[in-house]
Parts: C-alpha cells; sequence; structure tokens
C-alpha cells in the first residue's frame, strides 16, 4: 500500500464519519470501509514485526538499535498519532512512497532510545 492509497483511505472513511455528525446518528463504517480499515491495521501489524524483527537483530549484532521498542503488545496503534506523518508526505511523492517506509519512520520518532 502507498501513502496515497492509504490517507485517499483515511480522508474517505474520516469524510463519511463528518457527515453522519451533524444527523446525530452513530456512525457504522461500511464494508468496504471495515475492509480498507482491515488491511491498513494488518499491515500496521506485518510492519510492526518487521520493524521488532530488525532491531532485535542489531541488538543481537551488538549494534546499537535504530530504536527502543517497547515490549511486543505494550503498545497500540492509533491512527490519529500517525496520521500526522502521512500527510507529511509531500504530495509528489505520496504514490511512490510505502506505507513500510513511513511506518518505519514513525516507529523510529515513536520510540526513540532515550
Amino acid at each position: 500500500m502507498t501513502v496515497a492509497e492509504a490517507l485517499a483511505g483515511i480522508e474517505a472513511l474520516f469524510a463519511d464519519m463528518r457527515a453522519h455528525a451533524p444527523t446525530g446518528e452513530g456512525y457504522t463504517p461500511t464494508d468496504e470501509e471495515k475492509a480498507f480499515l482491515a488491511r491498513l491495521f494488518a499491515a500496521q501489524q506485518h510492519y510492526g514485526q518487521d520493524y521488532r524483527a530488525l532491531v532485535d537483530a542489531q541488538k543481537a549484532a551488538g549494534e546499537t538499535p535504530r530504536s527502543c521498542l517497547p515490549p511486543p503488545g505494550a503498545h497500540d496503534f492509533k491512527l490519529e498519532d500517525f496520521l500526522p506523518l502521512l500527510r507529511a508526505v509531500p504530495e509528489s511523492e505520496r504514490a511512490t512512497t510505502s506505507l513500510r517506509e513511513i511506518s518505519y519512520r514513525f516507529f523510529d520518532q515513536q520510540f526513540r532510545c532515550e
């Protein structure tokens, strides 16, 4: 998934949520929105596992790890924390920038070693 695809799905979801807000109706995602969210969160989980393996390999090799991750399961992915990083990617680069690349940047920033 590219940044452009992720942002398009997220923005569509938010637009649908905003459209329901003034009516006072409870918002229920459509099947398409649920499928998108499932793909997005599955990708994030996969990238998180790959990233953890990379950090663990750095530690095992005696290298300084690129970040200091919390224990598995100790941190929940929150879309509102991730979205600003997606939006920061210049529009000209969104179609060619992978969600994996931005996810790794996110992990680098969220879990800096202090």
